[in-house]
């Protein structure tokens, strides 16, 4: 749960407010619990969310997460376990890059972020032979 400033509407954690505690909100604000501020229940929230999904739309959803959960453990294993050489493994995280964006166009610096950072942390620290993964210099 979340405690909301009234005045920009930024959410602190709850657990900062043990024992009637204050906090300064970056906005100039005072937040307490003494003061009435909005308590966000997120998990109520996204309960709310998920129920009013279809169920249909649900399974596709985890079909298709478990899909690319499988693909990005096969660059894994691909760094990690072959001797695949970088252009090889380079198509690979190309290919997967595509399929993902085709699902969640504009989602580049997300998929950068969270799966070519994976892949070159683990190319640097396991393959490391004197090349970067997918151009990075």
């Amino acid at each position: 749960m979340s405690i909301r400033c009234s005045k920009c509407g930024r959410e602190f954690d709850v657990t900062l407010f043990e024992y009637g505690r204050e906090i300064h909100c970056p906005c100039g604000a005072v937040v307490s619990l003494a003061d009435g501020h909005t308590v966000f229940d997120w998990d109520s929230l996204e309960r709310e969310i998920f129920d009013a999904v279809d169920s249909r739309d649900r399974d596709r959803d985890g079909k298709r997460a478990e899909m690319f959960r499988r693909k990005a453990d096969r660059i894994t294993s691909l760094i990690l376990y072959s001797d695949m050489p970088r252009v090889d493994i380079e198509i690979e995280i190309r290919s997967f890059r595509r399929e993902i964006l085709a699902v969640f166009p504009g989602k580049e610096e997300l998929f950068d972020a969270l799966y070519l950072g994976r892949f070159r942390r683990i190319w640097e620290q396991f393959r490391d032979e004197g090349e970067t993964l997918c151009g990075q210099d």
